[in-house]
């Protein structure tokens, strides 16, 4: 059993979806505030409890947008709009509003 798994410091959700035993697991991080590259561990109970220190670092950034073009467009949709910016290629998806942008 997965008890307890933090990502660069944070403590990391585990998901059902993407879970094979014995070789992955699918975690959401929480928020971080401060930046900076982390250690990772993984707290697992198998008869007894042990922590498995990551030989990996991991790296929290934060997305910025330097630009959005067009600056509007129609109320019905279907503008193709570019964003520009730094780190977007970091998490979920991109969010216009409370629209997802896809």
């Amino acid at each position: 059993d997965i008890v307890n798994v933090t990502v660069g410091g944070v403590n990391c959700s585990v998901q059902s979806d993407g879970y094979i035993a014995g070789s992955q697991f699918v975690c959401v991080t929480g928020s971080y505030t401060s930046g900076g590259t982390q250690q990772s561990s993984v707290t697992m109970r198998s008869g007894v409890m042990a922590t498995i220190l990551s030989s990996f670092q991991y790296t929290y950034v934060n997305p910025s947008i330097s630009s959005v073009s067009p600056k509007s467009g129609p109320m019905a949709g279907g503008t193709n709009v570019t964003i520009e910016g730094m780190f977007l290629n970091v998490g979920n998806g991109v969010e216009q509003g409370h629209s997802l942008c896809v």
